[in-house]
């Protein structure tokens, strides 16, 4: 038989459950028996069948397989399966069935957890681990991994592997050693969860890695020894013992425990040392304790701190922290005992262990300098120490030992001051250096010693006899005076307390050794006045005393050891040679004590006077080693005499400051750390200085003579004292003119430094402003504004290329209290403005044509040649013209508020030396301007003519004398005068009367 129909078919996995099936029909065609006729039953399977066929007789065939059977076929794979069935005749016919696969979506097993203690070693994790693919053939991979690390995503959206991890082909790789876990604390745990999917490619279920790191207890770990280092006297400060400790374990607290000291060389001890605290692990400490002070300089102590940090876990670890202290030089000391006094005026004071020298540092080498004031020393026993200058015998006036602490207090002790019998209080200025660094540390101090009240002075002396009276201790609180100097007195009186001395000129007074004479020149008091002059020329050392009485004393002293005293009122003192002590006493005093070294005081003992004292040294020369007492800083100043020094040093021992330059030393007392450039100043002579500043802030003082003082760069004080001094300012500079005519210039012009200037006070005398516009300039300016620093001034001149021009108001009312000279130095034009001015002015002009107005006072206008504009102002003002062509019918003037009622024209200058012919209504000719006017001459015998146009006024005067108006005489314009007869001749001054 023929077999024909469907011989085919498919299913496809999992199209049905839970078996695939599909069916066709055969026919058949059998021309020996019956058409479509089969043997029904099953199919015998050819080959390996998962399913099976079944036929009917009818030729249908039905195929039938299990899905579950074909679930390993993927979606790319088939597979065929075939069945041979027969025809009713015995025809064998294969029928072919083909499966389809599709894709099964991998299964992923439960969530993987892992977890492991920080610290331990590397171990992986698959994260394919539990997943599967029935599908034959599909390879499982991992995707799409995202992390969370304590909850919060990594970064770039959770795509990062977290530190510690690493995953490679679906494999996660975990090293809970990693620094990344070192953090976690002991009952610290960190869960990362690591969400992704399983894929074969087409199908990506998720699936989560969860993996938990359990902290452990790290060690605590120290980066190295701490170290510190400060000096003694440093001011106090801390050290962190957990400076550079550390532990992983963040949520781990450091503490410091089992803390010993060493110091040096000595014994570890749980005590604290003095000088250091420790407050949980913080040390404190204090290098400027007393307990580090006998560290000498260069000297070292290390202080080893050992102790255990721990973390409060049972982690732990050793550290040390080594504080070392450097000593420094620590200056000495002085200490007196009591108050020392003199009881006798010949008598001495006895230091019986009451003047002591101490030093922190242990062991130092001390230099102590003495001097003595008013008396001499007796060390008597200087067996320990060095005697570096002077002996241990009596009469010394200074002294210099060397030695320790120990041998120094030794030698003191026992000491004697003796008072030189003057009468003067004594004194012992005490300076300690020590052998430390530098050798330059060291302390000072003055020690007053009262002496008591003077010896009797006798009850006369006959000065004709060539006797003295003599004091041999003066006291102060009993001034003598010399009262009623005469030629014809020649005894001397004793009064008692409050003695009067009277004496003629051929005596001789001794006071504690000073010898003058009485000549009435040199020394006069006369009755309370003042002491002029008083200088020493005795063989040995003299005390000058000035008045008592506010003044001006000159103390001269001699080539010895001289006391001399100023007392009141602004002296003038001169030790000159030798170890002189000088007191300015109250007032403000020039003090200059010489060669020599002296002792100076600004008042009458350490205090201050409150006045400014002038210490006067000269820029070379060996002036010795000076002592100033009573100093005030920003009041008293250092002069030096011409110029300042090339050079000088700033220094200090202990609280006194030190000046030095060239061979000179300056000590003053109790100021170290206060003086600086500002307390100097430069000092003039009694005679004509040429004084100069330099760019720094200078302060100078001209005294007598015609001086010239010009500060230069920086903002100076210039005084220039008694003369007729020019004053040389700049902006911001204090300028005082004191007595004298003087002259106020300033180096850059008027226009900037009138009112820029600090104060510009002419004191005494008729002081002037030059006020100039510097070399080649123009015009100048100055406004009211720019007076208001200046007073006490006279005369205004200005001086200007172009022109020069003023406005007076209420400043300048103030600053020109008694009347201001305004004139005109230049050939430019001079305007006044004073019509704000209250004061008198006195404005005269140049050559050229001005504009002067005067103000509410009486005022002098000259204009000078040119044709002026001049207004009188308020008050009966003098318009001046004194020169033949000061107003001219080519250059007139014009006085444009002339009041006839009280101004006046003065033609004295005219007039003087000449007679006129009266000529009675001349015409004159030459002069058109006024054609049809009246003429009005004003007496019969007086000149000038005044003639008017019926608006202006015109006076004329014949200056060429010749009875005719020429071009060259004098006009001047009235303006607004429109009646000239109202011009008469109580408006003219003059002298001379015409024949």
């Amino acid at each position: 038989a023929e077999i024909a129909g469907a011989t085919t078919g498919a299913v496809t996995e999992d199209a049905t459950s839970p078996n695939l099936t599909t069916s066709g029909t055969l026919t058949s065609a059998d021309v020996d028996g019956v058409n479509n006729a089969f043997q029904a039953g099953v199919g015998v399977a050819v080959g390996t069948t998962l399913g099976s066929l079944s036929i009917g007789a009818n030729g249908e065939w039905v195929y039938s397989v299990a899905n579950s059977a074909v679930q390993y076929l993927r979606t790319d794979a088939t597979k065929v399966e075939q069945f041979t069935v027969k025809a009713a005749d015995g025809t064998e016919q294969v029928i072919a069935v083909t499966i389809y696969g599709t894709n099964d979506v991998p299964t992923v097993g439960a969530a993987l957890i892992s977890s492991d203690f920080e610290g331990n070693g590397v171990y992986t994790l698959n994260l394919l681990l539990g997943a599967s693919d029935v599908d034959t053939g599909d390879t499982l991979s991992v995707s799409n991994v995202t992390y969370l690390v304590g909850g919060a995503a990594t970064g770039n959206g959770g795509t990062t592997v977290p530190a510690g991890l690493s995953l490679a082909n679906g494999v996660l790789s975990i090293n809970p050693s990693s620094p990344a876990f070192d953090y976690l604390a002991k009952g610290q745990s960190l869960v990362i969860v690591a969400t992704y999917s399983v894929t074969d490619g087409i199908a990506s279920p998720g699936k989560t890695a969860t993996i938990t790191i359990n902290g452990t207890n790290d060690q605590p770990t120290v980066s190295g020894a701490i170290t510190s280092s400060a000096f003694e006297g440093d001011a106090a400060y801390t050290v962190n013992l957990l400076n550079g400790a550390s532990d992983v374990d963040t949520a781990d607290v450091l503490s410091v425990g089992d803390v010993t000291y060493k110091l040096g060389a000595g014994t570890a001890s749980s005590t604290v040392p003095t000088g250091f605290s420790l407050t949980g692990s913080t040390l404190a400490v204090d290098p400027a304790n007393a307990a580090f002070n006998a560290l000498a300089h260069g000297e070292t102590l290390s202080v080893v701190v050992a102790y255990t940090i721990s973390d409060g876990q049972g982690g732990s670890v050793a550290q040390t922290a080594t504080i070392t202290l450097t000593g420094t030089n620590d200056a000495p000391e002085i200490s007196v005992i009591g108050t020392p006094s003199i009881s006798a005026a010949s008598g001495d004071v006895v230091f019986n262990g009451t003047l002591l020298v101490a030093d922190l540092d242990a062991n130092e080498q001390l230099t102590l300098n003495l001097t003595a004031v008013g008396g001499s020393l007796d060390l008597s026993n200087g067996s320990g120490v060095t005697i570096l200058e002077g002996s241990d015998s009596a009469g010394e006036l200074y002294l210099q030992i060397s030695g320790t602490v120990a041998q120094i207090n030794a030698a003191l002790n026992g000491m004697k001051l003796s008072a030189d019998g003057s009468g003067v209080d004594a004194g012992l200025y005490v300076e300690v250096v020590d052998g430390g660094e530098n050798g330059v540390t060291g302390a000072a101090q003055y020690i007053e010693i009262p002496v008591a009240s003077p010896d009797v002075v006798p009850s006369s002396v006959n000065f004709a006899d060539g006797q003295q009276a003599t004091v041999a201790n003066y006291d102060p609180a009993t001034v003598i005076t010399i009262a009623g100097v005469s030629a014809a007195s020649t005894s001397v009186v004793v009064n008692g307390a409050g003695t009067t001395i009277s004496g003629g000129n051929s005596g001789s007074l001794l006071l504690g050794g000073y010898s003058g004479n009485l000549d009435g020149t040199s020394i006069q008091f006369a009755d309370g006045s003042l002491l002029k002059t008083a200088t020493a020329n005795a063989s040995s050392g003299s005390t000058l005393v000035g008045s008592s009485i506010a003044g001006g004393d000159l103390l001269i002293g001699s080539a010895f050891a001289d006391v001399l005293r100023g007392l009141a009122g602004n002296d003038t003192l001169h030790g000159g040679a030798g170890n002189d002590t000088l007191y300015g006493g109250s007032g403000a005093d020039i003090i200059k004590g010489g060669a020599g070294n002296d002792v100076l005081y600004g008042g009458d003992n350490s205090a201050d006077d409150n006045a400014q004292d002038l210490f006067v040294y000269d820029t070379v020369g060996d002036q010795g080693t000076d002592i100033i007492v009573g100093f005030k800083n920003g009041q008293d100043k250092i002069a030096f005499q011409g110029a300042m020094p090339s050079s000088y040093l700033l220094s200090s021992i202990g609280t006194t400051a030190v000046v030095t330059f060239g061979d000179t030393t300056i000590k003053l007392l109790g100021m170290a750390g206060s003086v600086d450039d500002s307390d100097f100043a430069i000092i003039g002579t009694a005679g004509t200085d040429l004084l100069s500043g330099n760019a720094a802030d200078n302060t100078i003082f001209g005294l007598a003579g015609n001086d010239t003082i010009n500060g230069g760069a920086g903002t100076d004080t210039l005084y220039g004292g008694a003369g007729d001094d020019t004053i040389i300012g700049r902006a911001g500079d204090f300028l005082y003119g004191d007595a004298g005519d003087d002259v106020f210039s300033f180096d850059e012009g008027a226009t900037v430094l009138v009112a820029s200037a600090a104060v510009v006070n002419g004191g005494e005398g008729s002081d002037t402003i030059f006020a100039w516009n510097g070399i080649g300039g123009g015009n100048v300016t100055l406004s009211d504004a720019a007076f208001a620093n200046v007073s006490n001034m006279e005369v205004l001149e200005m001086a200007a290329g172009g022109t020069a021009s003023v406005t007076l108001g209420a400043n300048a009312n103030a600053a020109f209290a008694d009347g201001i000279t305004v004139t005109n130095g230049s050939t430019g034009a001079l305007v006044v403005n004073g019509a704000a001015a209250t004061i008198a002015i006195t404005a005269t002009g140049g050559s050229a044509s001005d504009t002067l107005t005067g103000g509410a006072g009486n005022d002098v206008i000259t204009g000078g040649q040119g044709a002026d504009q001049l207004y009188g102002g308020a008050g009966s003002d003098t318009f001046m013209y004194r020169v033949t062509g000061d107003s001219t019918e080519s250059q007139m003037d014009s006085i444009l508020d002339f009041e006839a009622g009280s101004d006046v024209i003065d033609l004295q200058g005219l007039v003087a030396g000449h007679s006129y012919s009266v000529v009675n209504g001349g015409t004159f000719a030459n002069f058109d301007n006024v054609k049809a006017a009246a003429q009005v001459q004003l007496t019969s015998d007086r000149w000038p003519f005044v003639g008017g146009d019926g608006t202006d006024t015109w006076v004329f005067f014949d200056d060429g004398h010749n009875n005719s108006f020429d071009a060259g005489d004098t006009v001047i314009k009235l303006v607004g005068i429109s009646d000239a007869s109202s011009i008469t001749a109580v408006n003219f001054d003059w002298s001379q009367t015409p024949v």
